[in-house]
């Protein structure tokens, strides 16, 4: 039988020791996943502009403190891809900004949309919206950028799991119109 082990650093060498006696095989391409509750993420997993590379962006690189978040909850929600089912919670968190400084050594670019375009597209009102930002060319300069997107461009979760993260920042934002 193989694993993949989804645990904290602090505690991944004991519980790995401990299935291996058992005779479990552990392995990161598994499809069986061994997650331990209460756990704290180390990195953040985040995808590259252009190439859709899978980033590892340390939890430390982020300057944000905890007391700067808003709690919006935990939210279910499920990816399926060839023969691997993986069912998920994300605590979601909202954090409004007006600057920031990109760590380009690991986005490669960052945009924003207007919040009721998006809660159009992902509850159909639209098929496309319009995106702004800015990414990092192979020469390190910053390339603004303006086009139209639709839910393709977006990480694969869910239609139900976007508008339930649209829902709770709604609530948030306007507790009294929701």
């Amino acid at each position: 039988m193989k694993i993949k082990l989804d645990i904290s650093n602090a505690r991944y060498d004991e519980i790995k020791s401990a299935l291996e006696e058992r005779g479990i095989e552990i392995d990161d391409t598994a499809d069986l996943v061994l997650s331990e509750t209460n756990s704290f993420i180390d990195n953040l997993i985040v995808r590259e502009k252009g190439t859709n590379a899978r980033i590892i962006l340390s939890v430390e690189d982020i300057d944000v403190t905890f007391e700067d978040l808003v709690a919006l909850g935990v939210i279910h929600y499920c990816v399926v891809k060839d023969n691997f089912i993986d069912n998920e919670y994300a605590n979601v968190f909202l954090y409004t900004f007006d600057d920031f400084t990109l760590q380009e050594e690991e986005v490669a670019g960052i945009a924003r949309a207007k919040f009721k375009d998006f809660t159009d597209l992902w509850f159909g009102a639209k098929k496309e919206i319009e995106i702004s930002g800015f990414e990092i060319d192979k020469d390190g300069k910053r390339v603004v950028f303006k086009e139209h997107v639709s839910r393709d461009k977006f990480v694969p979760h869910q239609i139900a799991f976007y508008k339930e993260v649209i829902l709770k920042i709604q609530q948030e934002i306007h507790p009294h119109f929701v």
